[in-house]
Order: C-alpha cells, then structure tokens, then sequence
C-alpha cells in the first residue's frame, strides 16, 4: 500500500483555498471558521490559510474582539457567531 506523504496532502487540500476568502460576508467567513475551529491540524499551508481567514475578519468591520488576541489573532477555542455588529464565541461548559 503506498504511504501518503500527510504534509503534502495537507498542502494541497489548504493551498486549493487560496484567494478563496476575498468577497465572502461574514456569515460564510463564520461558516469557515467553525468549520476549522475542531480541527487540530498543523500544516504551513493551514497556517497560511488561518492568517488569511485572520485578515478577512478584521477587514470585516465586525467587532471581532471577543475571538481575537493581540499576540496570537484568532482563537479557535470555542465556536463563534454573529450577535449584532459583534462576532461571539459559544462557550459551552
């Protein structure tokens, strides 16, 4: 059985999403980031991808304050949603 290489894979599935986040509303950027918010894959190409869903939420104008860090942008600890003008996380416990 051949033995895929999970770095390339990854590389591959993230670096097809490029340029993908340019023009989506803020409902589909939630969509995106819950959709990654479970995921606990490390990858250059997710990196990238997660800094250019980083970018498109504070280029929102959406009060992204409760889901971003000053050091680290976004965190994917819980999941978010849109109350308002303000993006929240849903923080079951």
């Amino acid at each position: 059985m051949p033995r895929i290489d999970k770095q390339m894979y990854l590389s591959d599935y993230y670096n097809k999403y490029a340029g993908v986040l340019e023009g989506k509303d803020i409902n589909e950027l939630i969509e995106i980031f819950n959709y990654e918010q479970g995921l606990s894959v490390a990858s250059n190409a997710r990196f990238k991808f997660l800094n250019e869903l980083d970018k498109a939420f504070t280029d929102s104008k959406f009060d992204c304050t409760a889901i971003m860090s000053p050091v680290q942008g976004l965190s994917f600890r819980y999941p978010i949603i849109l109350d308002g003008q303000r993006i929240v996380q849903l923080i079951e416990d």
